[in-house]
């Protein structure tokens, strides 16, 4: 807390500018990730609306509530939503303070069934209230999105309809279509291969009509990927054609390259040696052009590893170990280590006693 500020707002309680500069100190430390803190501002914050009750102060002190919401569970959110609910209530006839409220439910979806019931029927209440508002719309949708994880699959339709019909209304809102996207990319995980293909093109289509909206992009193609490991081996080519060319759309985005990375592995995995040794030089390209980007050599992490399996030559799988060795050298990273030790048992499996002894020694080291 600011010392000075809290000096002179205990000196003059009734001057309203001193006032205004505390409270607005205050809400700068409700970002903080400490409850403690944050508990602290707003029980200060509290006491300024006491003395000064009025539309300002009682929206920072809201917003600094909300703030407190994100790092809460349980009862404290539940206490926390009533406060501003209760401001809420106090300046029903505020845009902002409605906006602030709908933020507060929004957080509260992420918790128990029964808070997150609660929460997102005041959402539709508020998005039906303020029907063309284009925040409290989007907060509803954020706040179907968060509900979507907590429901049983059999419900979980319902919800995607929902989010449609609110896509529907607000065509033109990002982060509508976004979180339609996503919905649909949650359901995609719970519906067998066929629906989930179908339900994949509707993300494609929210491609096709959101150009500009990268994140509906990388979301799309995270459907793609998923959907890799439960296709056939001729179903897997083609999502892996979709996965490919998005990459080659969208070259430098860090999401999607990390998407590419991952569309290889799970390719890989699907195919014969002399496919996969096409696959892994993919990889390679990959990680040779982006290095920093973790889901490149932990794909080719993954992919060696792999490909340690389908070798049946000791000398093959002594090349992909010297690359594991790389990597892991290169990278210092737990996930490349667990690779290089797979690597390390798969290349024993083909060597006389002199060679295991050889490849115990570099366990040891390892270890």
């Amino acid at each position: 807390i600011d010392s000075k500020l809290e000096e002179l707002y205990l000196r003059f309680p009734h001057n309203t500018d001193i006032a205004d500069s505390f409270a607005n100190s205050l809400f700068k430390l409700s970002l903080n990730e400490d409850v403690h803190i944050i508990s602290l501002a707003v029980d200060y914050l509290e006491r300024i609306y006491n003395e000064h009750p009025c539309i300002n102060f009682a929206h920072i002190l809201a917003m600094s509530l909300t703030n407190l919401s994100v790092n809460q569970d349980g009862e404290g959110i539940e206490k926390t939503l009533s406060r501003v609910q209760s401001l809420y209530l106090q300046y029903s006839d505020c845009l902002e303070m409605a906006i602030v409220y709908t933020k507060c439910l929004v957080n509260c979806t992420n918790h128990t069934e029964v808070v997150a019931d609660v929460a997102i029927t005041q959402l539709q209440e508020l998005c039906d209230l303020y029907i063309g508002n284009t925040e409290i719309a989007a907060n509803y949708a954020c706040g179907l999105t968060n509900w979507f994880s907590l429901r049983k699959s059999q419900e979980t339709q319902n919800i995607v309809e929902c989010l449609e019909k609110l896509y529907q209304h607000y065509p033109d809102e990002p982060e509508i279509a976004i979180k339609y996207a996503k919905s649909l990319k949650i359901l995609s995980s719970r519906q067998n291969v066929s629906d989930a293909i179908l339900t994949a093109k509707r993300i494609e289509q929210l491609c096709i009509q959101n150009p500009n909206t990268i994140d509906i992009v990388v979301l799309y193609m995270q459907c793609l990927v998923n959907l890799c490991p439960r296709e056939s081996e001729v179903g897997v080519e083609n999502l892996f054609t979709c996965i490919e060319k998005l990459y080659k759309q969208n070259p430098d985005e860090p999401k999607i390259i990390s998407g590419y990375a991952m569309g290889i592995y799970n390719y890989q995995r699907k195919q014969k040696l002399e496919d996969a040794l096409k696959s892994v030089k993919r990889m390679e390209d990959l990680y040779d052009k982006y290095p920093c980007v973790p889901e490149t050599f932990l794909g080719l992490t993954r992919c060696l590893v792999d490909l340690s399996t389908k070798q049946n030559e000791e000398v093959e799988r002594l090349y992909i170990v010297a690359r594991l060795e790389y990597l892991l050298n290169k990278h210092m990273n737990e996930d490349v280590a667990v690779g290089y030790a797979i690597g390390l048992y798969n290349l024993s499996l083909k060597q006389n006693k002199d060679g295991v002894i050889t490849t115990l020694a570099r366990f040891e080291e390892l270890y």
